[in-house]
């Protein structure tokens, strides 16, 4: 298992946690690979050949989704393309991740639980008490077309009758409202869903229209919520100006056909 800077990825689940606030974020699949891939090589350069093999195993791809991949990559631990501070381009060889931010964490979590098995044998009746503790969002970091698209998408629930906890509260207050949780999340789209077929068809879909999209045309977010009843679509554009849209399903509507309906809705902008 390897952290890098405070995400912790978590092989068996395909997403990274937050070392110190526990968030849970999951991004593409093959994203997930190529970044397992460059962790277990940090400090070394890893071949574009490499990264096919364990990214897209016996699949034939371009070179178009390794860069894509490598494009989020750097999203989520704050690097860019132009500066390359952490993952750098080798021209016409690979990638390399550097050391300094990476760490195998494997032997800790080997030490750590044999040192619960001895405080354990020592002591076999212990009582926990914790407290969770949320800070507040801070908004004022946030610029505003983004701060109002999601807006926007968190309105929408209120208005069909399922609003997300919002982290303004000092604690935890019981919510008969169940909203999806955020299951896939890279530089670009965001998907809230209960549906893994949606939204492993959705987020492959979605990116290969992206990956053919010009810079001028391409969005800054795209974020979908599918619930039992609804689709919610909300883009922001190049301007970064949100654009929202509320779908209501009949309950009798495939999977299929809801992908198709959003493909359709996330072309349709971006063409």
């Amino acid at each position: 298992m390897y952290k890098i800077k405070d995400w912790i990825l978590i092989k068996d689940a395909s997403l990274l946690r937050h070392s110190e606030t526990n968030e849970e974020k999951r991004i593409g699949s093959h994203d997930f690979l190529v970044l397992l891939a460059l962790c277990s090589e940090a400090g070394m350069v890893v071949s574009k050949e490499t990264i096919l093999e364990k990214a897209w195993p016996g699949k034939i791809v371009s070179d178009s989704s390794i860069t894509q991949a490598i494009s989020n990559i750097r999203t989520l631990i704050g690097d860019n393309g132009k500066e390359q501070k952490w993952l750098k381009t080798i021209a016409k060889v690979g990638y390399k991740l550097e050391s300094e931010i990476v760490k195998d964490i494997s032997k800790e979590e080997t030490c750590e639980d044999k040192n619960n098995d001895s405080s354990a044998i020592a002591s076999p009746i212990k009582t926990y008490s914790s407290q969770l503790k949320i800070e507040p969002f801070n908004i004022a970091k946030k610029k505003w077309p983004y701060f109002s698209g999601s807006l926007i998408f968190m309105v929408s629930f209120y208005l069909l009758g399922d609003a997300p906890y919002l982290p303004y509260l000092s604690e935890i207050k019981p919510s008969k409202s169940i909203t999806p949780k955020q299951v896939y999340s890279d530089s670009i789209l965001n998907i809230y869903s209960d549906n893994d077929e949606f939204t492993n068809n959705i987020s492959e879909s979605i990116n290969n229209i992206l990956i053919s999209t010009s810079n001028n045309k391409r969005p800054k977010s795209i974020y979908l919520m599918l619930k039992k009843d609804y689709l919610s679509i909300v883009i922001i554009d190049n301007n970064k100006l949100p654009h929202n849209m509320i779908i209501l399903l009949e309950n009798n509507e495939s999977i299929s056909e809801i992908e198709n309906l959003t493909i359709k809705e996330v072309d349709r902008f971006v063409s």
